[in-house]
């Protein structure tokens, strides 16, 4: 499958379909893949017990998300049924919510604990949404969560969202926060107050390119190319960016009614950038 390099301009001529093969038409070549297909195939009570199995081994990298993705259409129900269930509901949610579904978050935020996927979450309606991006702007989570709220209301780019982000701001000088973190917060209100477009497009490649620029980073690095449900209304796209550290982000999209709409981030991962090769010798 060719890799493409989010750039400040997508190659125009790429469309939805040249973007991947249709589940149906690939071989699994992972083993959550392979798992996925097979859970996917099943019905009843068989679906449920070899899901909840699934779980037991269950880890949120972006080849396991990607197949997630791919077999939505047939995964979303059992998911959904299982977010009643003690021991495996909270996981089932977190996938849901990673796939951009709200049925999830009465789920996670039933839990004392902070649920980290909401970090990330785009479209929030709940006041006890708003509350959690603010507190994990305001650091009272983890380093990464915080990250993701301030990127989240950076990209949400509303009033409410400005608010939010001037607050945070106010309270990490109060606090002498590393500048770092003042330095992301300064850089969201900015690009709010430039009034950018929202994050939506009836193209999907534009929507991306959009995204991209938005994050703001430090340069692209070479990605693979989105993975899109059956029915071809959600999809899920890695980002790569390097500066220093390489940040690697999976994005989730929703098409509404021919619109593709931004639904939220995780940050799957920050490392540090492979020494460059050294020169040539000398002749």
């Amino acid at each position: 499958m060719k890799r493409l390099r989010i750039l400040p301009v997508l190659i125009p001529a790429l469309t939805l379909g040249s973007y991947i093969i249709p589940a149906w038409a690939q071989s699994p070549t992972t083993s959550a893949e392979r798992d996925l297909a097979h859970i996917a195939a099943l019905r009843g009570t068989a679906q449920r017990n070899a899901l909840i199995s699934f779980f037991e081994n269950f880890h949120f990298d972006s080849e396991t998300l990607f197949a997630l993705v791919r077999y939505e259409d047939r995964l979303r129900r059992p998911l959904t049924i299982l977010l009643a269930d003690k021991k495996y509901g909270e996981a089932s949610a977190a996938v849901l919510t990673l796939l951009g579904h709200r049925e999830s978050i009465p789920r996670l935020l039933s839990n004392t604990d902070t649920p980290p996927v909401l970090c990330g979450f785009l479209d929030v309606e709940t006041e006890r949404e708003w509350n959690l991006l603010q507190d994990a702007a305001n650091g009272k989570f983890s380093s990464s969560e915080g990250d993701c709220a301030i990127l989240a209301l950076k990209l949400i780019a509303s009033p409410r969202s400005l608010q939010l982000l001037k607050e945070a701001l106010a309270s990490a000088d109060a606090r002498n926060v590393h500048d770092s973190r003042k330095t992301d917060l300064k850089e969201a209100i900015e690009y709010i107050e430039s009034k950018p477009p929202a994050m939506q497009h009836r193209d999907l490649a534009s929507l991306i390119t959009r995204v991209a620029k938005a994050f703001q980073f430090g340069e692209p690095l070479p990605l693979e190319p989105p993975q899109f449900n059956a029915n071809r209304t959600i999809a899920m796209a890695e980002m790569d960016f390097g500066s220093g550290c390489r940040y690697e982000y999976l994005v989730t999209f929703h098409r509404v009614n021919g619109v593709w709409r931004m639904r939220g981030l995780r940050l799957m991962g920050i490392g540090l950038m492979p020494p460059p090769p050294p020169p040539p010798p000398p002749r």
